[in-house]
């Protein structure tokens, strides 16, 4: 049986970790990813370079990481939308 999220609420605009987001869900890695992937798929999550995070250049295309996902700590995932 899949795993299921807890509700949980993200700031919209901050860079998660993907351990962190996985910890807010109380989610075990694999369920996090798939949960992290189906979100990037929707347009409500994106990938970005943690050390170079900037707010308000987000919306460049260099800034945005398309990659799968994976356990990197310079990898984080930014929400959209609050309540997910």
């Amino acid at each position: 049986m899949p795993e299921t999220p807890k509700s949980a609420y993200f700031r919209e605009m901050l860079p998660y970790p993907l351990e962190e987001f996985r910890s807010v869900l109380g989610l075990n890695m694999d369920s996090a990813k798939k949960v992290v992937l189906a979100l990037k798929r929707s347009g409500v999550a994106k990938a970005v370079n943690r050390k170079t995070f900037d707010l308000d250049r987000l919306t460049e295309e260099s800034e945005v990481i398309s990659e799968d996902i994976a356990e990197n700590s310079d990898i984080a995932y930014v929400i959209k939308y609050v309540g997910v």
